[in-house]
This record gives structure tokens, sequence and C-alpha cells, in this order.
């Protein structure tokens, strides 16, 4: 069932790793904080934890996974990767 939001929010299992992300690793990752879901948006190079409304950064290919370093989402954005 395609998502009219799945070209920039993606579950990570099905991501298009396009940018030096390794899609094995994509599927293992999850928020460090709650342990929960990650999604990828594409455009904005991060990593999504929708439960805690953090947004974590891909840099150079790497996923940053440290809570400190994690912008919070406003709720807007929040209901619009979901």
């Amino acid at each position: 069932m395609k998502n009219s939001k799945e070209g920039i929010f993606q579950r990570i299992p099905r991501a298009n790793c396009d940018k030096g992300m390794d899609r094995n690793l994509l599927a293992i990752l999850v928020c460090p904080i709650c342990k929960g879901e990650l999604r990828l948006d594409r455009k904005a190079n991060e990593l999504l934890c929708l439960a805690d409304g953090l947004a974590y950064p891909i840099r150079d290919g790497v996923p940053v996974m440290l809570p400190g370093e994690a912008r919070e989402m406003s709720f807007d954005e929040r209901e619009q990767a979901r």
C-alpha cells in the first residue's frame, strides 16, 4: 500500500538509502531513548523518532544517535511525518 509521503518519510527497512546510508544499518537502528522505530527523512537527512519527537542528524552518511545532538521536532513536523 503506497503512502503519499513515502518519497520523503519512510519506514527504515524500505528506505532508499541513496545518501551513503547502509540499508542494513538503517534496518537495525532504533531510537536510543525509547528503542522505538525510526523513519528516514531523506529531504532533511535525518532519522525521526515520532514517539519522542526527536530528529537525529545524518552527517557524511553516518547517523549521529546521540540524544544531545538530536533536535526537537515541532508538533506540525510530527503530524506531517505520521
